[in-house]
């Protein structure tokens, strides 16, 4: 068994538990904001985080790129390749970072004419813009050095600093606000200053497990600039279709609906947020196995991989997606209060069919590692687009309201996974149509079943309290323990068996 086999167990349940804590801290920090800010001065936090990810979107392409050739290059054993590309990203993201701070304290002042701003937060809006540039820009310029840890497998170590930066961004929340007047640019110092922090730790870590790998001037090279450049131009359009489909809703709610509408709708674009990420610590610890694959030119390994991992990630997410659809009443009603229950069905209309698109998801680590990056590019732009226009046509058109925007996001992405996805990943790779819709379905059937049980005990917990919705949340997991072992063949409950065996026996 490879090492990265060994690692992976390890390193998903390293992500899972890091996830766990970042959730903890969301479901504090939202009810905790909103008590010293108000409701339309939480909603402009999301909006300006957005506003930051559409203009790092060229060092998000870096990011991305950096993380493939760097991996590739190591399982090669050919170090001073890495170097170059290592290099030439990083002075290229430190470049266009400090760029974009500086453009965003020249335009600062100049933001309350583009976005709709609550009266007398000008000022404060204009300088939480230029910290979370800032905090943007530190996760940007991070990329290079956390590229090492994840070529070699050791998400764990990354994972331990982002728990300490996340504890710092609430440590510094708490005193910020109980000792100065309640200000929106504490949030911004509390998540540049976390940032900043986890840069600092990863430099440290990179520089432990590859000494060799250093940013060097004089290891910048045109040529592996232009490698970068050619995969990175087509990651800039997949991620601009990326945040056409889950960070618009943000900027279209306060401009056609208002910041009340906005600050409304944020606590359930985070949920949905907060199932991304558990989706990317699950599937990100299998990008670096299909770089190792593709290192090594095994195509029918990869493909077995991938297969394996659709059925796997869909039964993973039934379990949350499950629990948030079919409990999302008592789960606002704790989280948030009484006055939130009727926002349940926005939350089952924006997270069910994550169930299906998120299963997917890991096929584009089959893209990426072949470097095939354009058509799922311009498939994912499009998606955007139409996401963005079915939004604003429902919006307009129609008295859905925050409604339509979430059905649109549905509609729009399932579209694009389903009938997409898996067949551009089948054709890159030369295998029958058919072969990477082996295994979708049982996500979502899984998770039917438990949106069905959840809103059935729903029903004969009210009133809600926390101690029914736990009650709940645990008979529904009891349930998905059973559909988990009927679903699962007997040759996958030893591979699982196989795979903790060998992780537990092995954890360095």
């Amino acid at each position: 068994m490879s090492h990265a086999r060994k690692r992976l167990l390890p390193n998903i349940a390293s992500n899972v538990m890091a996830l766990g804590f970042g959730v903890v801290v969301a479901l504090w920090q939202t009810p905790y904001l909103m008590a010293w800010l108000g409701v339309e001065a939480y909603g402009q936090i999301y909006v300006l985080k957005y506003i930051s990810d559409y203009a790092f979107l060229l060092t998000f392409a870096i990011t991305s790129t950096v993380y493939r050739f760097v991996a590739i290059e190591i399982d090669r054993d050919d170090y001073a390749a890495a170097r170059r590309y290592f290099s030439s990203a990083f002075f290229g993201l430190l470049l266009i970072g400090l760029g974009l701070v500086t453009l965003a304290v020249l335009l600062r002042s100049t933001l309350p004419g583009w976005i709709k701003t609550p009266a007398g937060l000008e000022a404060e809006v204009g300088g939480l813009l230029v910290l979370m540039m800032v905090s943007a820009a530190a996760v940007a310029v991070a990329a290079p050095f956390m590229s090492i840890p994840v070529a070699q497998h050791r998400f764990d170590r990354i994972n331990v600093l982002r728990i300490l930066g996340l504890s710092l961004q609430v440590s510094l929340l708490i005193a910020l606000f109980t000792k100065l007047p309640s200000r929106l640019t504490h949030v911004g110092w509390a998540y540049a200053i976390k940032e900043l922090s986890i840069l600092a730790g990863l430099i440290v870590l990179a520089r432990s497990l590859a000494p060799r790998l250093r940013p060097r001037w004089r290891d910048i090279e045109w040529r592996a600039i232009c490698d970068m450049a050619g995969m990175s131009f087509w990651s800039i359009v997949d991620r601009l279709g990326f945040l056409l489909y889950f960070s618009i809703d943000l900027i279209i709610i306060p401009r056609h609906l208002g910041p009340a509408s906005c600050g409304r709708y944020a606590p359930i674009a985070q949920m949905a947020l907060m199932l991304s990420m558990l989706v990317f610590a699950i599937v990100n610890v299998f990008w670096p196995i299909a770089y190792e694959h593709i290192a090594k030119d095994r195509i029918d390994a990869l493909v077995r991989h991938i297969q394996r991992t659709t059925k796997y990630v869909g039964l993973l997410l039934a379990l949350p997606v499950g629990i948030i659809c079919g409990l999302a009443g008592p789960i606002l009603t704790v989280w948030l209060g009484a006055e939130w229950v009727r926002e349940a069905s926005v939350v089952i209309l924006l997270i069910a069919p994550l169930a299906l698109n998120f299963s997917v998801r890991h096929l584009f680590s089959v893209t990426h590692a072949m470097n095939r990056v354009k058509i799922p590019a311009l498939i994912m732009l499009a998606g955007g687009v139409l996401n963005l226009v079915l939004s604003v046509l429902l919006i307009q058109h129609t008295e859905l309201g925050v409604y339509g925007v979430a059905l649109a996001t549905g509609v729009a992405l399932t579209l694009r996974n389903i009938l997409a996805t898996p067949l551009y990943a089948a054709h890159i790779t030369q295998k029958p149509w058919h072969t990477f819709y082996r295994g979708l379905a049982f996500g979502p059937c899984a998770t039917a079943v438990l949106v069905a049980a959840g809103i059935l005990l729903s029903r004969m917990i009210a009133p809600y309290t926390l101690a029914g919705t736990a009650t709940a949340i645990v008979l529904i997991t009891a349930l998905y323990a059973v559909i988990t072992f009927v679903l699962l063949s007997n040759d996958e409950k030893r591979e699982i068996r196989s795979l903790l065996a060998r992780s537990s026996a092995d954890p360095a």
